[in-house]
């Protein structure tokens, strides 16, 4: 483990050596990726081998909305120090989410809505993947066949993943056991309050 901690702080030293001594080639390189890439996020990055550099540009997203949307979140460029660039690759969002086809089909099939979420996960997802499954719910539920009735019969601990998702901002409604119509107002109108959220 100590050689661990002192072959990293070794590889950190000579990593800034190499910063310090970079060659003019490189600085070209980095100045015409900059250019191509304005306002986009820069992050940079070693790498194990220490004449070759990781530049990443990743889209600047402003919510969750435009974010559960994105499938390529950027470009990874790995660039030796004469300023050669040996590597271009995507950065990628995996989804892990139903298609909104196979989710319109569940809410025209009156499946429970603590069943869907269960099934597809939510209270294990990171906060895109759930805005995304939520959103797909919502507009699942806004465009519902004639005559289905919508369902949200939410757990406690989805109800937790939701309120915390959207910081108490966006929160599950109280449903009647009695009032369908009022039932079905109150849950379209927190279907609409997801699609419309714009996290700040």
């Amino acid at each position: 483990m100590q050689f661990s901690f002192k072959a990293t702080l070794l590889l950190y030293l000579i990593s800034c050596i190499v910063v310090s001594a970079e060659s003019d080639e490189f600085k070209k390189t980095i100045g015409m990726l900059n250019s191509q890439f304005k306002g986009y996020v820069i992050s940079r990055k070693a790498t194990k081998d220490i004449t070759v550099t990781m530049l990443e540009y990743r889209n600047e997203l402003f919510d969750l909305e435009s974010y559960s949307k994105q499938s390529m979140l950027g470009v990874r460029f790995l660039i030796k120090n004469d300023g050669q660039i040996i590597s271009i690759s995507p950065i990628e969002f995996k989804s892990q989410l139903p298609s909104q086809e196979s989710v319109n089909s569940e809410v025209n099939r009156s499946v429970r809505a603590s069943d869907f979420f269960s099934r597809n996960s939510l209270t294990q997802k990171d906060d895109v993947q759930a805005y995304g499954l939520l959103s797909r719910w919502a507009i699942a539920t806004l465009a519902r066949q004639k005559g289905v009735v919508p369902n949200l019969d939410l757990l406690d601990e989805q109800k937790v993943v939701i309120s915390k998702l959207f910081n108490g901002s966006v929160v599950a409604p109280q449903i009647s056991v009695d009032d369908k119509t009022l039932n079905s107002e109150r849950i379209e109108n927190f279907a609409r309050e997801i699609i419309q959220y714009v996290n700040k």
